[in-house]
């Protein structure tokens, strides 16, 4: 089994421009249907995004930190309260693994078709990896949810080293009888700092991780051979030097983001967001030079199988 996508030298690079220019042309004349399969994924996926408020307030005036644990226990994170929050974000973490991962990867699959000019191509691509003829779905939720996990751990990881920080400091303060004024002052700007560093590193890094494997969706539908593991690490060699270009043709679109934020208060979105992943499935076909292949089986271990030369690249 080849479980690496193979490659060839591109010859010439498409820029953002050229990325949007295939979506537009490939968006022609369906963009009724983009826009109402845009609209179905994000209801059906809304519910691995809702929050529920569950009023929890802390008065002011604790004298010890103590008296604030007492209250917290007693007041705040009684068993009731911590068994729904429990149960609620269970719930949250099925959906978001069981149903709506194998969604977005079924909106590639319509991503793929609509590129592609395939007139088949319709709102049951969206269940693509809910058929059991399509054995997609396990390898779906395995890819998808490693990636989660990660970028949840990193978090956790960040969360743990920021309150220990803010206790540490709250114990400080206890002792503010026994520590000059301007030292607390101090210590206290050192923590902002320190939990502005530590978050700008854990959004730099979730960023790199979600382009790194931004292709994922795509190779599941493609490779239905690959294993998880190989489907994370192709992803991974197809976006090493591809980053950089990924951002700059996203940042190519913060003129429509603005003027549809500031002249439709974000309900413009429905109509962009097709068109950016329209442009991310663009950029994934140069990027695996699918349409570099002679084969219909694709992809191919025969280097012969494909021309560098009559593949431009968008």
């Amino acid at each position: 089994m080849n479980d690496q996508i193979y490659q060839t030298p591109i010859k010439r690079r498409s820029t953002a421009a050229d990325f949007r220019l295939r979506a537009r042309t490939a968006l022609a004349g369906r963009w009724g249907l983009a826009i109402g399969v845009f609209v179905l994924l994000t209801i059906l996926c809304a519910f691995s995004t809702v929050t529920v408020n569950f009023q929890i307030t802390v008065p002011v005036g604790f004298r010890t930190l103590r008296e604030l644990l007492q209250y917290l226990l007693e007041h705040v994170f009684t068993p009731g309260r911590v068994a729904l929050m429990l149960v609620f974000s269970l719930f949250q973490l099925a959906y978001t693994v069981f149903v709506a991962a194998p969604l977005k990867v079924g909106y590639a699959s319509f991503q793929l078709g609509l590129l592609d000019k395939k007139p088949e191509t319709g709102v049951g691509d969206l269940f693509f990896c809910f058929r059991s003829a399509n054995r997609r779905y396990w390898k779906a939720v395995g890819a998808m949810a490693l990636i989660d996990v990660l970028c949840y751990a990193i978090g956790l990881l960040v969360s743990i080293v920021i309150g220990v920080a803010i206790v540490g400091f709250g114990g400080l303060t206890m002792l503010q009888n026994y520590i000059n004024g301007a030292a607390l002052a101090a210590g206290f700007l050192l923590l902002l700092f320190l939990v502005f560093c530590l978050l700008a590193a854990y959004v730099a890094v979730v960023i790199v991780i979600r382009y790194q494997y931004s292709l994922c969706a795509y190779i599941v539908i493609e490779y239905p051979e690959l294993g998880v593991l190989d489907i994370l690490r192709n992803s991974r060699m197809l976006m090493k030097g591809n980053k950089g270009r990924m951002f700059c043709m996203h940042l190519s679109f913060i003129g429509w983001f603005l003027l549809t934020c500031c002249c439709t208060c974000g309900l413009g979105s429905i109509v962009l967001m097709p068109y950016v992943e329209m442009a991310n499935t663009a950029f994934y076909d140069e990027v695996s030079q699918r349409s570099a292949a002679k084969e219909v089986e694709f992809p191919s271990i025969n280097p012969d199988d494909y021309n560098p030369d009559d593949y431009i690249g968008g």
